[in-house]
Parts: C-alpha cells; sequence; structure tokens
C-alpha cells in the first residue's frame, strides 16, 4: 500500500478544535454502522478532538481499521492529515497499525505519504516497517 506509492512532496496540517469530541463521533467508532449515525447529527464538528489525546473521529477509526467509517468521515470532509497528540497523523496510524484498507482509502483521499511524526521525523513506511507490518 504505501511502498507502492511514488513520493511527490509533502505537506503538513496541524488543524485542531478545541471542543472536545462530540458523542456522535465518539459512538461513531463503535460497532454502529456509521451512515446510520452521522446523518443524525448534520452540524456536527467533524474535526473536533478530544482533549487528552487530540484524537479525531478519523484518527480512532483508522486506528481501528474500520474502512467504511473512515470513507464516511472523509466524504463528511474529515481532515485526513490531522495530528493527535503525538503527532500521528489517520495514516501513520492506520500504517503502524497495519490496516491496509485505511491505508490505501487515505492515499486515494490525498493522504501524505511523506507526514513525519513529529517526534521521531518517521514516515508512515518507515513505522509500519519498524512494527512488523511489512503488509503496509
Amino acid at each position: 500500500a504505501v511502498n507502492s506509492r511514488v513520493p511527490s512532496g509533502s505537506t503538513s496540517s496541524s488543524h485542531t478544535t478545541e471542543s472536545p469530541m462530540p458523542e456522535p463521533c465518539a459512538q461513531a467508532t463503535s460497532n454502529v454502522p456509521p451512515q446510520s449515525v452521522l446523518p443524525m447529527y448534520p452540524s456536527v464538528d467533524i474535526d473536533a478532538h478530544t482533549e487528552s489525546n487530540h484524537d479525531t473521529a478519523l484518527t480512532l477509526a483508522c486506528a481501528g481499521g474500520h474502512e467504511e467509517l473512515v470513507s464516511v468521515l472523509i466524504a463528511r470532509g474529515a481532515n485526513i492529515e490531522h495530528r493527535d497528540k503525538k503527532g500521528f497523523t489517520p495514516l501513520i496510524l492506520a500504517a503502524t497499525a497495519g490496516h491496509v484498507g485505511v491505508v490505501e482509502i487515505l492515499l486515494d483521499k490525498g493522504g501524505d505519504i511523506e507526514a513525519q511524526s513529529e517526534r521521531t521525523k518517521d514516515t508512515p513506511l518507515s513505522l509500519a516497517c519498524s512494527g512488523g507490518r511489512q503488509e503496509v
């Protein structure tokens, strides 16, 4: 997935909000089908994050390998370059967890293959490989 892409420059974004994650987005990371939850809350700030880790619904969905939810959140305008408190983007989280399907979705939607973790400056591919996730 990641290793099949050719780097084409890098960009970064650190967009965050100060409000806590809305309950509907937090619930959306459970086993509830996202297409049934998110339409009920059209005014929800899709990029709202938790205070503790700056997790958004998208970062949680990517880390958990929830492909359908990732697609729905991106379609609703979720920031695919958001960084959590550790400086990890959704692509880094998906790659380090070995979620190939989520990695493919993020790359297809323009996820930054060269995004580096803020602390170690590792890329999604280097973190996936160092974690034994060669399938990525």
